[in-house]
């Protein structure tokens, strides 16, 4: 079975991405399928009429802007030794209280998501075969904190965020990288399961 492998993208969507790094992963994997009735070719490979036209389209790709959120909390601890003190009788005691804090967490979030569809055409009819819209979505949340107040009230997780600087929100390319990976494997599997009857 000869089949052309096809891709096109909505240009709208696109004009910052680097859409062929996916297609390129989609190609190059099912192309390498190694099942012993089944030849998948370039569009103009072929000097004959394809028995079928796979059609691969990123057809959606959005990524939002950065959505910044910040939530107060107060932390007590008690039982904290606070120093030593006289008593009327002379005697020298530990002295343990309460402490307290705000503890302010932050949060930055970018949400992606991204789409890709496949149509399989009858190569002499141009009829549609098959059609399977393949879902993704990647959310890149970063957290950090600061704290008013006595230090001792925060546990060690928050004192680890307190630790933290606020980061920079990574490259649109990379988001767009992380959002279309999964894209790649689940196309190429929809297809291999589609002509698996060829091995």
């Amino acid at each position: 079975v000869n089949v052309v492998l096809e891709f096109s993208s909505a240009g709208r969507f696109f004009r910052n991405f680097n859409t062929d790094r996916v297609y390129d992963g989609v190609r190059n994997n099912f192309r390498n399928t190694r099942y012993r009735f089944l030849r998948v070719v370039e569009p103009g490979e072929l000097d004959v009429q394809p028995d079928q036209i796979v059609q691969v389209e990123l057809d959606e790709a959005h990524i939002s802007g950065v959505d910044f959120s910040k939530n107060v909390t107060r932390v007590e601890r008690d039982d904290v030794y606070m120093g030593e003190a006289k008593t009327d009788s002379g005697e020298v005691v530990k002295v343990y209280g309460t402490v307290s804090a705000d503890y302010i967490e932050f949060n930055k979030t970018i949400n992606s998501r991204a789409r890709m569809m496949i149509q399989q055409i009858d190569g002499e009819t141009d009829a549609l075969l098959n059609r399977r819209v393949i879902p993704s979505t990647y959310c890149w949340t970063e957290t950090w904190a600061s704290y008013r107040g006595d230090k001792r009230a925060l546990t060690d997780g928050q004192m680890n965020f307190v630790q933290r600087r606020e980061p920079n929100p990574p490259n649109r390319q990379w988001i767009f990288a992380q959002t279309t990976k999964p894209l790649i494997g689940r196309s190429v599997d929809h297809l291999r399961n589609h002509f698996s009857h060829l091995r």
